[in-house]
């Protein structure tokens, strides 16, 4: 059997209710999972309920006054920051879980638990800043999209690191066949072993 996909999705109703009528709606993360119902991926597939992320995972990428007033405006019944954004209560909850489940899926594939993920969450948040939330001003959702961007070096770092060491065990310390079997450019991988001051050497059978 190939490698197995991570589907990460919460649990439970979908927080994030935009309203009748709005297309980015609840109904949209039902007709994904139908989707990948269609796909009969079976044996191949495994799922995670994900997790929240923790205030500090989400203060890495967002100030801490936008996250304040995003809460206190979902707590206090939400609203239109415009006419195409809008905030229902759940939609804090719901925005933070979303962050959460992109993390833990690149913590899944960090440890080799899976060959790929596919998260499924609401709310998109994709005009979402540091310090705003939508293309105008005013808060909204975080950008779970924008957390790998502003975080990347972490997570990456963090990713590479984790990747090439495995890749590295798995090959006995052999870069040649390392570069084989991962598709990468020998120059690459010794370039990643370099920067991780991996010890090629030491991985391979006595």
């Amino acid at each position: 059997m190939g490698p197995r996909v991570l589907l990460v999705t919460p649990p439970g109703p979908d927080l994030h209710d935009t309203g009748r009528g709005h297309p980015e709606r609840p109904a949209r993360i039902g007709a994904v999972l139908a989707g990948v119902e269609d796909a009969q991926l079976e044996d191949a597939l495994t799922t995670s309920p994900g997790r929240d992320a923790t205030r500090a995972e989400l203060l890495l990428v967002h100030d801490a006054r936008y996250l304040d007033a995003l809460e206190e405006f979902a707590r206090a019944g939400g609203g239109h920051l415009d006419p195409d954004t809008v905030v229902a209560p759940g939609s804090y909850a719901a925005a933070a879980r979303a962050c959460g489940c992109g993390l833990e899926a690149v913590d899944a594939l960090s440890r080799d638990e899976a060959g790929a993920a596919f998260v499924v969450v609401r709310p998109p948040g994709h005009h979402a800043t540091r310090v705003r939330g939508q293309a105008r001003e005013g808060p909204l959702p975080f950008n779970e999209h924008l957390s790998f961007k502003d975080a990347k070096e972490q997570l990456l770092e963090n990713f590479e690191r984790e990747y090439i060491g495995q890749l590295l065990r798995r090959c006995e310390g052999n870069i040649s066949r390392a570069a084989r079997e991962s598709g990468l450019h020998r120059k690459s991988i010794e370039r990643l072993v370099k920067k991780y001051q991996l010890d090629a050497r030491s991985m391979r059978p006595r």
